[in-house]
């Protein structure tokens, strides 16, 4: 598979079902709170096609009546039109049979029941028309949206911004918590479902620093490390812990060289006084190599606890990112921001690393962490997010009064404006600048 194809079936693999599931938050509160949702897209716009539309209701004079799936209405209804009716009670609620306009508003508007399949007539003003929610196809598939009746404007009473402060704060944090239960279970998944573990692990020389006491011993990149002082070398971090506990001192190493052949090394390990900036007591970078894997499967409980510690961890290293790069702890090249360009480009590392291993793991653990960055990004208290608008109702709380619609509005709109820029630069980016393979 070239390249371009596989990056937008990793991007739609990935991404695509986490912004749904995000939106489906959003959604599943609003129609809980009482808020009327207009439209729940799949992918964006351009429409692509009316898919269906959900149950609405209407109220004719002081009577509330359900309209079935995808009902046809006239053309001309609209709140504050005089409309005869005829409905059905059905679980305890009226459902719409028929319905039409009439010019004639002196009608009564109290509901008659016919004898005849026990109907009922009404005759009255339309008042609170929901026709119900559109859902539809959308020409770009990078995810769905929702959109809600007046998310600034609070003059229609079941518009978003009309409910109370609770419901839209539920509302608004129910995104990002759907994106936080979505990471549990692919976490959770991913751990249930094996993940590939090195079984025995060689630890290898890097890189040699000139004049360092390593070159001057002999040791070169490839070199594998086999003991140290006569005990047997079983990771890296072995290596440098025991490096640390013996500075001044010669230690002998065992290596192996790429043809196979072992050889004893002797090496001053350098007190940091000795060593140039930058380079360790033997002035080697060492990895890990691994030598075998096997597959390991956890049980339910078993991942349920490393998903806890993996979200934690990685809600930790988002939030702490900012300041370890400020403080020098990481380079910033290591640190950049990534947009869908470059999320399309992990998740094929990731459709690769799965495949060429045979589990799913490298797949869903990278789904995992996007689930969680798309969370904590859309927290942030920057207008247009979740977190921004949070900022809004906070603010609302405080002042007992709400900030003014129009105001509100302007403020989100320039935040939407601004993210778009900072999205086409950071795209720009990646494309320029591909990330490289973290599963390398």
């Amino acid at each position: 598979m070239s390249d371009l194809p596989k990056l937008i079936l990793s991007f739609l693999i990935v991404l695509g079902p986490l912004v749904i599931l995000h939106e489906v938050g959003h959604f599943w509160a609003a129609k809980r709170a009482g808020i009327r949702v207009l439209e729940f897209g799949l992918g964006f716009p351009p429409r692509a096609k009316s898919l269906w539309r959900g149950m609405g209701r209407l109220r004719i004079g002081a009577t509330w009546v359900h309209t079935p799936r995808n009902y046809r209405f006239p053309s001309s209804l609209a709140d504050g039109q005089v409309v005869e009716a005829r409905a059905v009670e059905r679980k305890g609620r009226l459902v719409l049979q028929s319905i039409d306009v009439i010019d004639n508003p002196s009608a009564a508007t109290t509901p008659l029941k016919e004898p005849a399949g026990g109907s009922l007539q009404l005759r009255g003003e339309v008042s609170h028309f929901d026709p119900g929610t559109l859902y539809s196809l959308n020409w770009l598939p990078i995810g769905g949206f929702v959109r809600m009746l007046g998310e600034e404007d609070p003059s229609a009473p079941d518009s978003f911004a009309a409910v109370p402060k609770r419901w839209r704060t539920v509302t608004l944090l129910a995104g990002p918590a759907m994106n936080f239960v979505a990471a549990f279970v692919i976490f959770v998944s991913a751990f249930m479902l094996g993940q590939l573990v090195a079984d025995r692990i060689s630890t290898v020389v890097g890189s040699v620093a000139p004049g360092s006491p390593a070159e001057q011993a002999g040791l070169a990149v490839g070199m594998q490390i086999i003991s140290v002082d006569g005990a047997r070398i079983t990771s890296p971090d072995a290596l440098i812990d025991y490096t640390g506990a013996h500075l001044g001192r010669t230690i002998t190493l065992v290596v192996q060289d790429a043809a196979g052949v072992t050889r004893e090394l002797s090496v001053y390990a350098r007190p940091i006084a000795e060593r140039p900036a930058g380079q360790g007591p033997l002035g080697v970078t060492i990895g890990g190599r691994a030598e075998s894997y096997s597959v390991v499967y956890l049980s339910l409980p078993e991942a349920v606890d490393r998903t806890m510690a993996a979200m934690l961890n990685a809600v930790q290293g988002m939030v702490e990112l900012p300041a370890r790069v400020l403080a020098g702890q990481i380079d910033p090249s290591q640190a950049r921001p990534v947009g869908p360009a470059g999320i399309a480009q992990l998740a094929s590392f990731a459709l690769d690393a799965s495949v060429e291993q045979g589990v799913l793991f490298p797949l869903l653990n990278m789904a995992g962490v996007i689930s969680i960055a798309l969370a904590v990004t859309n927290l942030l208290p920057l207008p247009a997010l979740d977190g921004g608008r949070l900022v809004f109702v906070v603010i609302e709380a405080i002042r007992g009064r709400r900030v003014a619609p129009e105001k509100e509005a302007i403020v989100h709109f320039a935040g939407m404006m601004f993210l778009l820029a900072i999205a086409v630069l950071i795209t720009i980016q990646d494309v320029s600048t591909p990330l490289p393979n973290p599963f390398q």
